[in-house]
């Protein structure tokens, strides 16, 4: 959660799950979402210093796809969104919290069943109003992106197949550096012998044949193209009916209450669901 709040950008939202016991509060899942505000064409702010879009400020060279409902040279910044930073608390984390008495065990069940669900369905839901939507990138690991197309039924087309790398200005500033300065060596460790022959781009090729529909073990973010069509509002439709329909009963108990807070049209900086 702190770290979806940093360094946050104009537009930003964040949704967040939270247990909470009395006056404490854990974060059990988050996601930081970046309305774009430029009217500049996405296929020329790639690599941009200026750019709303955050992975645009971070990474030059990858290419959004045309297609027959996106279309880069005409979709401007202010009609994409980007989702970053979808973290949420491991397995043997909500164990303990459970052993604590913090969690109930059909608690910590619900949010590993239906947290990333609820975040992502709560983040389409923020950005409904106002002006039309072209496209979400999601900028996140290849393993992430195989378990939201597997599981939640959406369909990541990779940006950076045929290629991609990290700015200068991301090498060389901070909060940047340290996190890219891995870039070479984790493709690398994807696949030491493509890497050998081919090079970098070679790696994210390699990557962007398998991802998302085989989960594929790399410890770098890389974008991701998701488009705002009818078929995204089908499965968007689809993941708030399972949620809904296994949603518990509200009761006066506080251990078992969930209570739902969202996002108004108006807009505010955070949405949060609290178990």
């Amino acid at each position: 959660m702190a770290a979806a709040l940093k360094h946050a950008d104009p537009g930003t939202h964040v949704t967040a799950i939270f247990a909470h016991r009395g006056d404490s509060l854990v974060a059990l899942a988050a996601m930081r979402a970046v309305r774009g505000s430029r009217y500049t064409p996405v296929s020329k702010s790639i690599g941009d210093s200026r750019s709303s879009v955050p992975t645009h400020r971070l990474l030059a060279s990858f290419e959004y796809p045309t297609l027959a409902d996106f279309d880069p040279d005409a979709v401007p910044e202010r009609a994409i969104v980007e989702c970053c930073r979808l973290a949420a608390a491991t397995s043997s984390q909500t164990e303990r919290l459970v052993r604590a008495g913090f969690l109930t065990q059909a608690e910590a069940q619900r949010v590993a069943t239906y947290g990333c669900s609820e975040l992502i369905t709560r983040t389409y839901s923020a950005h409904l109003y106002g002006e039309a939507l072209a496209a979400y990138v999601f900028t996140i690991q290849p393993r992430l992106a195989h378990v939201l197309h597997a599981r939640l039924g959406l369909n990541l087309l990779p940006l950076f197949g045929s290629g991609a790398a990290p700015t200068k200005e991301t090498m060389s500033r901070l909060p940047t550096a340290p996190y890219f300065a891995k870039w070479t060596e984790e493709l690398r460790r994807v696949a030491p012998g493509v890497m050998e022959r081919e090079g970098a781009t070679g790696v994210l090729h390699y990557i962007a044949a398998r991802a998302p529909s085989r989960s594929v073990s790399c410890r770098i973010s890389l974008p991701f193209l998701l488009v705002a069509n009818a078929d995204l509002g089908t499965a968007i439709a689809r993941l708030g009916s399972h949620i809904e329909s296994d949603r518990p009963k509200p009761t006066h108990d506080r251990r078992s209450v969930c209570d739902s807070h969202p996002l108004p049209p108006t807009g505010e900086p955070t949405q949060a669901l609290t178990i």
